[in-house]
C-alpha cells in the first residue's frame, strides 16, 4: 500500500535518499511537490509501528507518527448474497477474524464502489449499488485501499415488476369462477 505524507509547503528541495522507517524497517520515499510517498513493507505481524521520515543524512524529518499494520480477516459471505440490478439495499458481510472499530469500510461489487460501515467485530455493512445482472466478485476494504475478496460471489438479478395478476378473482374455496 502506498502511503503519503502531505506537507503544507513545497517539498521539492528535499533530495533523493529520503526514507520512511516503520519501526526498524526502512523503505525508500518518493517526493513530488508537497507529497512524500512510501510503499509499506510486508511485516511479520500485525500491530502499531512508530513511523518516521528520514533525510538521506539520517536526520529525522518527522517521528512518532502512529501507523498500524493489521491482519485482514477472511470475509466468508454476504447476507443476503443477491440483489436486483437496481441495488439500494444494505447487506451484511460476515468475517472470520476481527474487524476494528476504526475501520474505513468500502466495498467493490465487481467494479462498482460503495461506502460501508462497521457493525461489529465480525460484521460490516455495505449498500448495494446499481449493477447489470450477473455474478460479480465482492471485495471489502477496511482501509479504503487494500481489498479482500469475499469467499462467495454476489448475484445481481433482473428487476421484475408485476403488471397484472390473472385471474384476479377466485372463489373463496380456491376454485376458479
Amino acid at each position: 500500500t502506498l502511503i503519503s505524507f502531505i506537507a503544507s509547503g513545497n517539498m521539492q528541495n528535499i533530495q533523493n535518499g529520503v526514507e520512511c522507517a516503520f519501526g526498524d524497517v526502512k523503505v525508500p520515499a518518493f517526493v513530488n511537490l508537497n507529497r512524500l510517498t512510501c510503499l509499506t513493507p510486508k511485516m511479520d505481524s500485525a500491530g502499531v509501528s512508530a513511523l518516521k521520515m528520514l533525510r538521506s543524512d539520517g536526520s529525522i524529518m518527522a517521528e512518532n507518527l502512529p501507523f498500524e499494520f493489521y491482519s485482514s480477516p477472511v470475509f466468508t459471505h454476504a447476507e443476503p448474497s443477491s440483489s436486483s440490478e437496481l441495488g439500494g439495499k444494505s447487506i451484511y458481510i460476515v468475517a472470520d477474524g476481527t474487524i476494528d472499530l476504526w475501520s474505513n469500510v468500502t466495498c467493490m461489487f465487481g467494479n462498482a464502489f460503495t461506502y460501508g460501515r462497521y457493525v461489529s467485530s465480525s460484521l460490516v455493512s455495505c449498500t448495494v449499488p446499481m449493477h447489470s445482472p450477473g455474478s460479480v466478485v465482492l471485495r471489502v476494504s477496511l482501509n479504503g485501499y487494500d481489498y479482500s475478496t469475499v469467499s462467495s460471489p454476489f448475484l445481481f438479478s433482473h428487476h421484475a415488476t408485476v403488471s397484472r395478476v390473472v385471474p384476479s378473482v377466485v372463489l373463496s374455496s380456491g376454485e376458479s369462477i
